[in-house]
C-alpha cells in the first residue's frame, strides 16, 4: 500500500521555553542535644575536594550555649568536630571560613587565621566589612574600602584599589575575584550591567556565571538573570558549592537550593509542510512526542479548505484537507507547576496515501466519510504491524534502534536504562558495554565511562584522608558538566564501577591536573614484572 510523506524532525526537541530556578531540596539540621535544641548560627562552603560545609552550631538553651565547629561532608552526611581555643570565644565570628586546613574568622575589628595543621594562628587587626576565600584571602576594608589580599600565612600581598562607595565584593568557588559596582546609581557586576537588578540596594553578592549572580537585600536574596527570582527571604547567610548549588541559613536551619528546570506556561508553534502539488489530498498526521503528567498538547492541523483539532493524541486522521500546504499549529502547554513539559521530536505529514476504503465498491463511496473514518483504525493497526516487522532488524542495533527499544537492549547485557544520559551517549556506552564491563573496577575502565558521558577523560587522584585508605577524587573540568544533573550521573557512573573496598568523591574542577596518578584497582608494575614475581613465588 502505496504513501508519500514528508518527514519534519527537530534538531533541538521542541518544547515550551524554560529558565533555571532555584528550589529547596534539603535540610540540614545537626544532632540536638540532650539539654535543649540545636541550632546553626554561621556557615560556610569549605573549599575541599568534595562539597563540605563548615558549620558553626549552638547547642543547648540560648543563654547557656555551648558552641561548636563541625565540618559536614555533603556526600556522605558525616560531622566532624574542629577542636580549638576559638570555642571560647565569647563574641559570635560575622563570618567564617574554612580552605586546605585554614580556618578563617572574621570578628568587628580583627580577622583570626587558624592553621589546623601546625596549630598556629595569625591575628589581623583590620574593621572589615567582608570576607571572601579562594587561592588568596581577601578582605573589603570598612573605613577605606580597599580590597585586601591576604596569603593564608597572614602575610599581605596586594591592595586593590577603593572600590566607589565601598561596594560590595564576591569570589567564586574557583577562587576568581568579582565585583560589584553602582556608576551613576547603574549597577555593574566586572564593569557590564547586569540582564536583571533586585527592586531595592543590595547589600551583598555572589557570582556564579557571567550573566548571573545572586544578590542579597535587606527584605530577600535574589536570583538575577534574564528572569529575577525571589529565592528566599531575609536570610542569615548563603553561600554557593562548586556543583552550582546554594546553601541558605535561616531559622537555625540550612537549606540546600538546587537550580532546577522552571517552564514558560506555554508555547505555539506553527510548522507548514509543502507538498508543492496543488492537489494534493493530506491523510495523517503523526507526532513523536513525551507527555508528562499534568501537560498538555493541543493541536489544530488543516488550510484554506478545512481545520482538524486534536487533544493529547500522537495521531490524526486527515480527511477532506486538500490543497499544496498544510498549516499545524501545536500549543504546549507546561504543568501547574511548571516542572514539566510536553516534547515533540518528530512530526511526519502523510498525503495522497492509499486508504481502505478505495478499494470498497462504489456505491461505498458515495458518502465516505464515516466508512473512512472505521476503517482508518484497522488501517492504522495493520501499518503499525507491518511497519515493527520492517523495523526488527534494525531494533537489534544500539545505534539505530527506536529509543523505545534502548531499554529492552540494555537488559541484555544487565543495565537499566538511565533517562538522565543523553540518547546518543546511552547508545555509545551501549554498544561498548561488553568491552567496558572486562575494565570493570580499574581506573582505565572508570575514566573511559565518565568520557562517554562527559566527553573528555576525568583526572584521577588517590588521598588518604584521616587515616582513610583507598580513597580517591575524579575531577571533571566545569566545561564538560552541567549545573545539578550532569554531577548527579558522574557520581552514580563512580559508585557502580569504582574499584570495590574504595571510596570516591566527585569534584568540578576548572583545569584538572593532568599529571598523571597512581592506578587505581590496577597494578603499577610492568605485566613481565608482575609475572616474573608470581613464578618467584611458585618456585619458592
Amino acid at each position: 500500500m502505496g504513501e508519500r510523506y514528508f518527514l519534519k524532525r527537530y534538531v533541538d526537541p521542541l518544547t515550551v521555553g524554560r529558565t533555571s530556578a532555584y528550589r529547596p531540596t534539603e535540610e540540614i539540621a545537626v544532632p540536638g542535644a540532650a539539654d535543649g535544641e540545636s541550632r546553626i548560627v554561621r556557615f560556610c562552603v569549605a573549599s575541599e575536594i568534595c562539597v563540605m560545609l563548615l558549620l558553626v552550631a549552638e547547642r543547648g538553651e540560648p543563654d547557656a550555649a555551648k558552641r561548636e565547629y563541625l565540618l559536614y561532608d555533603a556526600g556522605d552526611g558525616s560531622y566532624r568536630r574542629l577542636r580549638g581555643s576559638w570555642e571560647e570565644a565569647e563574641e559570635l565570628p560575622l563570618q567564617v571560613g574554612y580552605r586546605d586546613g585554614s580556618l578563617v574568622l572574621r570578628f568587628g575589628e580583627r580577622v583570626e587565621i587558624h592553621s589546623l595543621r601546625e596549630e598556629r594562628m595569625v591575628k589581623l587587626d583590620l574593621k572589615t566589612r567582608e570576607a571572601a576565600l579562594g587561592e588568596s584571602l581577601y578582605l573589603l576594608a570598612a573605613e577605606t574600602a580597599k580590597i585586601l589580599r591576604y596569603g593564608y600565612d597572614g602575610r599581605l600581598l596586594e591592595e586593590i584599589a577603593p572600590e566607589p562607595q565601598a561596594e560590595p565584593v564576591g569570589i567564586d568557588y574557583r577562587g576568581v575575584l568579582h565585583r560589584m559596582e553602582r556608576l551613576d546609581s547603574d549597577l555593574r557586576i566586572d564593569g557590564e550591567p547586569p540582564a536583571s537588578t533586585p527592586p531595592t540596594t543590595p547589600l551583598s553578592f555572589a557570582y556564579l556565571a557571567p550573566g548571573e549572580y545572586l544578590c542579597e537585600t535587606e527584605d530577600a536574596l535574589w536570583h538575577c538573570t534574564e528572569r529575577l527570582q525571589r529565592v528566599a527571604p531575609v536570610t542569615e547567610g548563603y553561600d554557593t558549592d562548586c556543583m552550582g548549588d546554594l546553601w541558605v541559613l535561616s531559622e537555625g536551619k540550612l537549606l540546600k537550593f538546587e537550580a532546577l528546570p522552571e517552564f514558560e506556561a506555554q508555547r505555539i508553534e506553527t510548522i507548514t509542510f509543502d507538498a508543492f502539488k496543488e492537489a494534493t489530498e493530506w491523510s495523517r498526521l503523526e507526532l513523536e512526542l513525551t507527555l508528562p503528567a499534568g501537560t498538555s498538547l493541543e493541536l489544530q492541523a488543516g488550510n484554506s479548505s478545512g481545520y482538524q483539532r486534536m487533544v493529547d493524541g500522537e495521531k490524526m486522521l486527515l480527511y477532506g484537507i486538500r490543497g499544496r500546504k498544510l498549516e499545524v499549529t501545536l500549543r504546549l502547554l507546561s504543568d501547574s507547576t511548571r516542572t514539566r513539559a510536553p516534547i515533540v521530536t518528530s512530526m511526519k505529514a502523510i498525503f495522497d496515501a492509499t486508504a481502505y476504503i478505495d478499494y470498497m465498491p462504489a456505491c461505498y463511496q458515495k458518502e465516505p466519510e464515516t466508512l473512512h473514518r472505521y476503517l482508518s483504525i484497522f488501517q492504522s493497526v495493520a501499518k503499525e504491524l507491518e511497519d515493527a516487522v520492517a523495523r526488527m532488524p534494525r531494533m537489534l542495533d544500539a545505534k539505530r534502534c527506536d529509543d523505545s527499544f534502548l531499554a529492552w537492549l540494555s537488559e541484555w547485557v544487565g543495565l537499566q536504562r538511565d533517562y538522565r544520559w543523553p540518547e546518543a551517549k546511552w547508545r555509545e556506552f551501549l554498544c561498548r558495554a561488553p568491552e567496558l564491563y572486562s575494565r570493570n573496577g580499574t581506573r582505565k575502565g572508570l575514566e573511559e565511562i565518565v568520557a562517554i558521558y562527559t566527553g573528555e577523560v576525568p583526572v584521577i587522584e588517590e588521598y588518604e584522608a584521616e587515616g582513610k585508605r583507598f580513597f580517591f577524587c575524579l575531577k571533571v573540568s566545569a566545561d564538560a558538566v552541567e549545573r545539578g544533573a550532569d554531577i548527579e550521573v558522574v557520581r552514580t557512573i563512580v559508585e557502580a564501577f569504582k574499584p570495590a573496598h574504595t571510596q570516591a568523591r566527585v569534584m568540578v574542577d576548572e583545569a584538572a591536573d593532568t599529571t598523571p596518578q597512581l592506578v587505581v584497582g590496577e597494578s603499577i608494575l610492568p605485566y613481565d614484572t608482575v609475572i616474573e614475581q608470581k613464578k618467584e613465588h611458585n618456585d619458592g
